[in-house]
């Protein structure tokens, strides 16, 4: 979740607007080919520098399609719920690809 709000939040940065289809015009461009980085404000820091940024993430790497948006690369724990409400990992983290 984190990860995907920092996304956004850079794709708005980049984008210089909060409209919704300005920041999805940004949000794989700020997750691949620039500069790397792993906090909003490290990115944030490179974008004013005039440099484009990768975000790599606390979780790991992600990357987005430029063409679908899609993701490419990305780290997942999947997680459970017991019937008290309680959570837990139910497999082992994965990755994508």
């Amino acid at each position: 979740a984190v990860d995907c709000v920092n996304l956004i939040a850079l794709a708005a940065v980049q984008a210089g607007s909060d409209a919704p289809r300005d920041v999805q015009g940004q949000m794989a461009a700020v997750s691949d080919g620039g500069a790397s980085c792993v906090s909003f404000a490290d990115c944030v820091v490179l974008m004013s520098q005039g440099l484009q940024v990768h975000y790599n993430g606390l979780s790991g790497p992600v990357k987005l399609s430029s063409t679908s948006g899609d993701l490419e690369t990305a780290w997942f724990e999947p997680c459970t719920f017991t019937a008290e409400g309680t959570d837990g990992v139910s497999n082992a983290p994965f990755s994508l690809p």
